[in-house]
């Protein structure tokens, strides 16, 4: 799901700057593309920290929690477009109420 939903943005003129899975992830400021081949990989972390104004959580239920959410606020997050059954908990979901993200739950969105 997150390759197809990175190749999305890349096409419609967006900038993916991490992807992620279970064991960590990657991130280039510069942005993410399949020509891509050198990014800083962080593992064991999660990428709701990086500066961005929209956020794809495509993976696993519960993978963004209300920690994370309030990082996102912090980092300038704006829309969650969930690609993934569940990947925000009810807490998260009340942060992005409270500042008003553009939220698309589920991964109907």
């Amino acid at each position: 799901m997150a390759q197809f939903t990175s190749e999305k943005i890349n096409q419609q003129g967006g900038r993916v700057v991490t992807l992620s899975d279970s064991a960590g992830f990657i991130h280039d400021p510069e942005g993410i593309d399949a020509e891509k081949y050198e990014c800083q990989y962080h593992e064991v972390e999660r990428p709701w920290s990086i500066k961005g104004e929209a956020a794809f959580p495509s993976a696993t239920e519960n993978e963004i929690n209300e920690e994370d959410a309030k990082k996102l606020v912090s980092k300038g997050c704006m829309v969650i477009s969930e690609g993934a059954n569940m990947p925000s908990t009810l807490e998260a979901i009340g942060v992005y109420e409270q500042h008003n993200f553009l939220y698309g739950p589920g991964k109907a969105a």
